[in-house]
């Protein structure tokens, strides 16, 4: 999620590559995470090492909210503010967000695989609701769809602030012929620096 924030402020596109180490402190009744990463810049193959933190939010929501996300050495000018609750999921649109129009961009088949946060925004979602957190395999969630409503179009798909909806099929799981759906919304406040991603999961 760090570098993902570092990624839309930015105008990059890093890989993620390895975590180096982490830290884990508990703050009233929530964890935050401090972690040294590897990621590749795919154009020159350079790798660079990245600091961030991640905040839990919420403990009746899934949030994770991010104010530091930086190459090591490196200043940047939105980290280290002070993070907020972002406030609550939407509801379900009454339109359906994966029939394209002026609210919703539907992703084509190369920009879900050129935007790994799809993927990211999924596994989160899946994971703090699975029953059965025992398992953490992911690996058989397939994409079928992914939408995105913005607030200003001309952003495309690295709007800061979005709320994407993705539907999937979960392939070892029963019903593996349903679609599912994980919604996930990402705010950045660039008065602060706060970059926060809320997602939950609900079966059609």
């Amino acid at each position: 999620m760090g570098l993902h924030r570092y990624n839309l402020l930015k105008g990059k596109n890093y890989q993620f590559i390895c975590v180096k180490k982490y830290h884990c402190r508990l703050i009233m009744a929530a964890n935050s995470y401090f972690i040294t990463l590897v990621a590749m810049d795919p154009s020159t193959s350079l790798l660079q090492t990245f600091q961030t933190r991640i905040d839990e939010g919420q403990l009746a929501a899934f949030v994770l909210k991010c104010n530091i996300s930086r190459i090591r050495g490196e200043t940047n000018k939105f980290d280290g503010g002070t993070c907020y609750f972002p406030g609550n999921m939407p509801e379900w649109p009454t339109e359906d967000p994966f029939d394209e129009g002026k609210r919703f961009y539907v992703l084509n088949n190369s920009e879900m695989q050129d935007n790994d946060w799809v993927r990211l925004y999924l596994e989160l979602a899946v994971a703090k609701y699975r029953s059965d957190k025992k398992d953490p395999d992911l690996s058989n969630l397939k994409i079928v769809n992914v939408a995105i409503d913005i607030q200003d179009l001309n952003e495309g798909v690295n709007a800061k602030n979005a709320t994407v909806y993705i539907s999937y099929k979960d392939e070892a799981r029963v019903g593996k012929d349903v679609d599912r759906i994980a919604i996930a919304r990402r705010n950045f406040v660039e008065r602060t620096g706060c970059f926060s991603l809320m997602v939950k999961h609900q079966s059609l």
